[in-house]
């Protein structure tokens, strides 16, 4: 005799209301509040805390990034500042601070390659391509002349990157659920 797919089903249901009705008397076995404790204590409650600790873990690791991004684009508009600054005064850019504002888009650049890899949606990566254009747009006229024109063009660059890295940081924030939320793109 086959017993078919509905007639399992059908004493599986039969079996789980009996289970049900019999657990919902006033009087349950010790046993079956001690077995069902020991599951908790021991099986589920492991499961849970760990799923919490890799989500903690992985917030964690979304705001480090999202905070070291912020705190390189705003180095590099300080350094770009100051060079800007510096030539409006008719004075040459001050090398140490073109070699600073360098070095962090070299390591912008490389935050961005590491921070890739937390966006899958092709809305998020057009985004994070749109930002890494506005970074390479700073650096080419980083590279420029750095006269009155080419230190505006600079500037207003790092204006452009710092709007475009807002909205970068905003969209990690959103998907990460952290609630982060910048409406203003990064400045002094």
């Amino acid at each position: 005799m086959a017993i078919t797919w509905t007639s399992a089903k059908s004493k599986l249901a039969a079996l789980a209301i009996g289970l049900l009705k019999f657990l919902w008397q006033d009087k349950i076995p010790l046993i079956i509040v001690a077995v069902a404790t020991s599951l908790g204590t021991f099986w589920i409650a492991p499961v849970i805390n760990q799923t919490f600790e890799r989500q903690k873990m992985q917030a964690t690791y979304v705001l480090e990034n999202l905070r070291e991004l912020n705190r390189l684009i705003s180095d590099i508009y300080v350094d770009v500042s100051a060079i800007s600054y510096t030539v409006a005064a008719g004075k040459i850019a001050p090398d140490d601070k073109v070699i600073h504002a360098r070095e962090n888009l070299v390591r912008l650049n490389w935050k961005l390659i590491e921070t890739a890899s937390m966006l899958s949606r092709e809305e998020d990566r057009r985004v994070l391509r749109e930002f890494q254009e506005s970074v390479s747009a700073v650096v080419s006229a980083l590279n420029g002349s750095l006269d009155i024109r080419g230190c505006n063009e600079l500037l207003s660059r790092v204006e452009v990157m710092s709007k475009k890295g807002s909205v970068v940081i905003a969209t990690i924030g959103k998907r990460a659920d952290l609630g982060v939320s910048l409406s203003q793109p990064v400045s002094h």
